[in-house]
């Protein structure tokens, strides 16, 4: 399907680099034609040609795309900050010790001793799952005997202290 509306997909990206500065063609195009590949199994004959369905995937795919860029701008100033290996200052390094020290002790014993857990190390958490961290950390709580209200409640008192700073 995609290699028959090629063309179509081409020009619905064209006219949205013409009208929205910024947008790379090479970047749109490689997304609408994901969209119509991941959409193809779709298509309905009796509903309408394919060209019409192509241009409804493809132009919501990317007013999607969009939408979610006007939804969540990126800070250019915090990306650079983050690629540049910029140390802080001393000053910066009190301040952020201090800070620290004051949530620290700002918590329940349970949710510091959840910390201390995480910041032994002993515990190996693949930290690109984050439920499957959850769960881990769970585990080894119950083999300390530790009840499900206590896990939740330090839980959830770690996560509300993780949205306020």
């Amino acid at each position: 399907m995609l290699e028959q509306n090629l063309n179509l997909v081409r020009k619905i990206v064209w006219s949205y680099v013409k009208s929205n500065e910024g947008l790379e063609f090479d970047d749109l195009f490689s997304e609408a034609c994901l969209a119509v590949l991941e959409n193809q199994h779709r298509y309905n004959p009796e509903k309408g040609k394919k060209t019409t369905f192509t241009y409804h995937i493809v132009t919501n795919h990317l007013n999607n795309l969009l939408k979610q860029k006007v939804e969540n701008p990126v800070d250019n100033e915090v990306i650079e900050d983050l690629l540049t290996d910029n140390e802080p200052s001393p000053e910066q390094a009190i301040i952020a010790q201090e800070r620290w020290e004051e949530t620290h002790k700002s918590l329940s014993p349970e949710a510091q001793m959840i910390y201390e857990i995480l910041a032994d190390g002993d515990l190996y958490l693949p930290i690109d799952k984050p439920k499957k961290c959850k769960g881990i950390i769970i585990e080894h709580l119950r083999q300390m005997g530790w009840s499900w209200s206590q896990i939740w409640n330090s839980f959830s008192e770690l996560k509300m202290t993780a949205n306020q700073s």
